[in-house]
């Protein structure tokens, strides 16, 4: 329910739903009443693994035919290197699960309710997120004005989905299967020296402010902007180096 009150004495227990928060009440006496108003909720597909392949490129689908979905799914799962880490229905969706679940790469579609392709990639960009999108639709050709629209926002690259009457399904398969490989295992790269980075300058920092009482504040402030420039933009030097070759190649 939404907006809803509940007095008496009760216990509010935290529950999970396809990756939604609610709260199940249960009654310790009959005095309890509960709010009217319904909750208009839409329910989505949501996937739950008990252990992810850490080795292998991560990949959220964005769809909203639960046909394509399982689809998509399918040809990522056959791929040696890939794995489908979560689906979402709409970019609203996507954009609550990325931060839970942390994609090395995203397959998106453009027609979707309530938040489509277009948005969905405005959005990415707001939000500063990095992560590579592949597009797949059926709208995305060659030279067409969309596809140009997603490519300038940030879609790493697109795909065209085949027709009923055009297109082979092995070739689509194929390609989406080398554009996620190629670009979701450089983002992982990327992610892993990131992710190196900080753990190593927030060491270094931590160790320095341990020792702050044996040297000036002057000496100490030194010390930070050095380690602060030796990471920066959450890499060390050799690492900026390692991933310009990563981007190269």
């Amino acid at each position: 329910y939404k907006d809803q009150t509940v007095t008496g004495d009760f216990y509010a227990l935290p529950i999970y739903i396809e990756g939604r928060k609610l709260n199940l009440i249960i009654a310790v006496n009959t005095d309890v009443s509960m709010g009217e108003t319904p909750y208009e909720y839409v329910t989505e597909e949501s996937i739950v693994y008990d252990a992810i392949d850490n080795s292998k490129g991560s990949v959220l689908v964005v769809d909203d035919s639960a046909f394509m979905r399982n689809l998509i799914s399918k040809i990522i799962e056959s791929t040696p290197g890939l794995c489908v880490i979560g689906k979402a229905i709409n970019g609203k969706f996507a954009l609550e699960k990325i931060p839970l679940i942390k994609p090395d790469i995203i397959v998106l579609d453009i027609e979707m309710p309530e938040m489509n392709g277009i948005e969905f990639l405005k959005q990415r960009k707001l939000q500063n997120i990095d992560i590579p999108v592949i597009v797949l639709s059926s709208v995305a050709r060659e030279g067409a004005s969309v596809t140009m629209q997603c490519i300038s926002l940030g879609a790493s690259d697109f795909i065209t989905k085949p027709s009923s009457e055009s297109g082979d399904l092995n070739e689509v398969s194929k390609n989406l299967s080398g554009l996620l490989l190629s670009y979701g295992q450089r983002y992982k790269k990327t992610k892993e020296l990131r992710e190196k980075a900080n753990f190593l300058k927030t060491s270094q920092l931590s160790q320095l402010n341990s020792e702050k009482a044996n040297f000036s504040t002057s000496t100490v402030k030194r010390e930070e902007t050095k380690i602060e420039a030796h990471f920066s933009f959450g890499f060390s030097r050799q690492e900026k180096k390692e991933i310009q070759e990563i981007r190269a190649y």
